[in-house]
């Protein structure tokens, strides 16, 4: 669903822009307005006790699936890199 895929999609922009150091994740919504973000940051020390850092990272990553908007972005292709 195309929602699901911006969720995604900025999800993974927030680790590509943020130089690997921290996901914006588990997006809630309802139609298009976007709430309640989870935010995993390498040193697991920002963002309240949600924040599982690298962990959490490495997680959003291995479920991460390349969409066209990631494609249209030029983000990078591999995007199973972990932050360690």
């Amino acid at each position: 669903d195309e929602m699901g895929d911006l969720a995604q999609t900025f999800g993974y922009y927030t680790y590509y822009a943020s130089n690997r150091t921290l996901v914006v994740c588990d997006i809630q919504g309802v139609g298009r307005r976007f709430t309640d973000p989870q935010i995993h940051s390498v040193d697991g020390a920002l963002f309240g006790g949600g924040n599982l850092g690298i962990n959490g990272i490495t997680k959003f990553l291995s479920t991460y699936r390349v969409t066209e908007m990631h494609k249209a972005l030029g983000l990078d292709a591999s995007p199973g890199t972990s932050p360690e």
